[in-house]
């Protein structure tokens, strides 16, 4: 890149050639589709949420702290092409808070009054706070099992879907 100018004004040319790239990215519409998520849904929207919460652990936490207007089951949520469903083993990263992982066990589509797009939340047990090995690149968690659960706002996170292997010694997540 800077053989390409005259190093006096690499910065400037970094730049433009940077923005040059991203008017092109975000001129063709096939690679704005990062920006959605695919869901496969289990039921139809209903807002009869006092019915569903009976049978739902997620949509009584929703209702208590976000109050959605109408919520739909999902079996599977895909992101940039990597699904994530029900049943998986998921490493949950958000900048600021503890790596945690968790088995998703409950997925919905909400939405809200006033809000243009819906929302997903996943409901995750047997969650632990992960560490990383930095010797190995390992995802690892303290032995035993664990009742803790968590809400997961699925815009706001990274989520990696991963086997878990349960030691003697601790639980690693791959």
């Amino acid at each position: 890149m800077f053989e390409m100018c005259n190093w006096m004004s690499a910065p400037t040319t970094v730049a433009k050639n940077w923005a040059t790239k991203s008017v092109m990215h975000y001129r063709n519409p096939s690679r704005g589709s990062w920006f959605t998520d695919e869901v496969e849904a289990s039921s139809e929207f209903s807002s009869d949420l006092a019915a569903l919460a009976d049978g739902s652990p997620l949509l009584r936490e929703l209702m208590i702290a976000e109050a959605p207007c109408s919520v739909r089951s999902l079996h599977r949520v895909t992101r940039n092409g990597d699904p994530v469903q029900v049943g998986d083993w998921v490493v949950v990263r958000r900048l600021g808070e503890q790596t945690r992982a968790g088995r998703v066990r409950e997925m919905m589509e909400c939405t809200s009054s006033g809000e243009t797009f819906s929302s997903i939340r996943l409901r995750c047990d047997s969650c632990k706070d992960v560490h990383d090995d930095e010797t190995t690149g390992a995802v690892w968690a303290a032995a035993g099992e664990s009742n803790a659960a968590m809400v997961v706002s699925f815009e706001r996170v990274h989520i990696e879907v991963v086997v878990r292997s349960v030691t003697r010694i601790r639980d690693e997540f791959v």
